[in-house]
């Protein structure tokens, strides 16, 4: 979640405004209270910009694009194959998945009118502005952005980008560290309500639709476009910035919006956020997962430090308690809310904590290291170790990945949720061929896994074989209609489950979308998915297609405000397809 905002007036069925209205973002409010449409206010310093050094947190350094994906250099998270454009953008570059395209350097200096838009102060970056014509002092409009007197820019929702030659990366998912600065007003600011036009009425039909950072603005036009589902996107980090309790006003805010949600006849599900770890979690000791080279993840370490998992079921438990009931919570502990390690685009293994490496004897995940200070891919006490120690060691590494989310299903349990779980898995993972030549290999970085599957835990075969209880458990496929696949998008078939998952090659030309619904299949859990982001009425289309062709249940739109940016699929869109399925 990276834009949660609500509006304090009443709010009408047709066009939300925002001349008059609070706007509360994840960890502060706006200041629009007094700023009227149309009325610029001036400022030295944008209130909420940010100063970074040259990586985000957490980060290993990316060079041009994003954290957050499974390969870098041309490729996006969550894809198994694409060509130059990556998931959720049009276009790279030096921009990252889920922007357009900038400039070399966004460098806002001109007014920006949009529905909710924030101009930032000229040295702060920009992350959060979509503009496929913009210039340097040109007018720009785009999504909406928030920026809050806490100093946070609400970016785009799994988009973490840096401009050609900057050093000021912007913030999404990932929660990146800041240097505190004055919470001044914003420089050339001004304010423009939202026009919403409502589409022709539709009728859901089989394959319902949901909406990814459910924006309460639109939630009339959202229901009549045949949105069924919203979802609501948390960050611990907002919910308890500090270790002496909760924020209280986010708190409120969150719990009213799953009520209006409901109230409204939406079904409600909830990404609790744990990959938005607040800064007490993540700087204690070996607070997070660290890399052989000693790197951080910017992810809590929810594997292997059980002070942490304590720390985060204190969380959750709260969260279930104050949010009521909810049809369902999204599973994943990545730093894009996904299941599976963070991402390895530098072959990076998550195993080099005290805990991991056995200097704790307390670990999370219960198993001791079977092959403590070994780098996978080098010899191991002077020799190349054997492949059967390979093997343990990698049994060991992605059983505790397992493990982990085992817990986070367990917590929820524990927190007297009995809805579904959905279990946020990208792309189609590694194959059979692929484990077993990486294994045979001691591990090393290689080629043909060039989105580091194994590093990152995307064996998807094994993750359902080993979770311990599959009861209530859904798959979520966070990447449909990507790139993947010899056809992209190519559906399911009935002769799919006639095919073995060993046999190598044998699956080779499939979407990850039917992947992954092979696997469900055979483990008889329920589907849902989710579209890569920045997608066109055309995408729109197939990827209902395909969601209907492999018995998807439902489709979370990524994301709600691009149903209204002009530049993507529209709720128009949206309603014609859910009329035609």
């Amino acid at each position: 979640m990276v834009l949660l905002t609500r509006t304090s007036c009443a709010m009408p069925l047709v066009a939300l405004c925002l001349a008059s209205c609070n706007v509360i973002g994840s960890v502060g409010v706006a200041t629009s209270t007094s700023v009227a449409p149309g009325t610029a206010t001036d400022g030295p310093v944008a209130s909420g910009a940010l100063t970074y050094g040259p990586v985000a947190r957490g980060a290993a350094r990316y060079g041009p694009v994003a954290r957050g994906a499974t390969r870098y250099g041309p490729v996006a998270r969550g894809a198994t194959r694409y060509g130059p454009v990556a998931r959720g953008a049009t276009r790279y570059g030096p921009v990252a998945r889920g922007a357009t395209r900038y400039g070399p350097v966004a460098r806002l200096r001109a007014p920006v009118v949009g529905p909710h838009a924030v101009v930032v102060a000229p040295r702060a970056r920009a992350g959060a502005f979509r503009s496929t014509t913009w210039r340097p002092g040109a007018p720009v409009s785009g999504p909406p952005a928030v920026v809050t007197p806490r100093g946070r820019l609400g970016a785009l929702r799994r988009a973490t980008w840096r401009a050609a030659g900057g050093h000021h990366p912007a913030v999404s998912r990932a929660t990146g560290r800041r240097t505190p600065g004055p919470a001044t007003t914003p420089a050339r600011l001004t304010v423009a309500a939202p026009v919403v036009t409502l589409p022709t009425p539709a009728t859901p039909g089989h394959v319902r639709a949901g909406v990814l950072i459910a924006d309460r603005r639109y939630l009339a036009t959202d229901w009549h476009a045949g949105v069924r589902v919203a979802v609501l996107e948390l960050k611990w980090s907002a919910w308890a910035p500090s270790d002496s309790g909760a924020d209280e006003a986010y708190r409120a805010e969150r719990v009213a919006t799953a009520a209006a949600y409901r109230a409204a006849g939406f079904e409600v599900s909830v990404d609790p956020g744990l990959q938005h770890a607040p800064n007490w979690v993540l700087d204690q000791p070996d607070g997070q997962l660290r890399a052989q080279d000693g790197s951080g993840s910017g992810t809590a370490n929810y594997v292997f430090n059980p002070v942490v998992r304590a720390q985060a079921a204190t969380y959750l438990h709260a969260l279930t308690a104050a949010l009521g009931p909810v049809a369902s919570y999204r599973v994943g502990l990545s730093g894009s809310g996904e299941a599976t390690f963070p991402e390895a685009s530098n072959n990076q293994w998550w195993a080099f904590d005290r805990y991991a490496q056995g200097d704790r004897a307390d670990v999370a995940s219960g198993h001791a290291n079977p092959m403590p200070g070994w780098v996978p891919g080098t010899g191991y006490h002077g020799a190349a170790p054997a492949m059967a120690q390979v093997s343990q060691w990698y049994a060991w590494y992605l059983g505790a990945s397992v493990d982990a989310l085992a817990w986070e299903m367990r917590t929820l349990r524990d927190g007297n949720f009995s809805g579904a779980l959905q279990l946020v898995m990208p792309g189609n993972g590694a194959n059979s061929w692929v484990v077993t030549h990486r294994l045979g290999d001691g591990l090393a970085d290689r080629s043909y896994d060039g989105f580091h599957t194994l590093n990152t835990g995307a064996v998807w075969d094994r993750v359902l074989n080993l979770l311990p209880d599959l009861t209530g458990v859904t798959v979520d496929v966070s990447s449909v209609y990507d790139y993947s696949g010899d056809v992209r998008g190519n559906g399911c078939a009935s002769a799919d489950d006639a095919v073995s998952w060993s046999t190598p090659g044998a699956m080779d030309g499939w979407s990850s979308t039917r992947a992954l619904a092979y696997l469900a299949r055979r483990h008889h859990l329920p589907l849902v998915g989710e579209n890569p982001g920045a997608s066109s009425g055309e995408d729109l289309r197939h990827v209902f297609q395909l969601a209907a062709s492999c018995g998807l249940g439902t489709v979370y739109w990524a994301w709600d405000y691009q149903l209204y940016d002009g530049q993507h699929a529209s709720t128009a869109d949206l309603a014609e397809e859910l009329r035609s399925s």
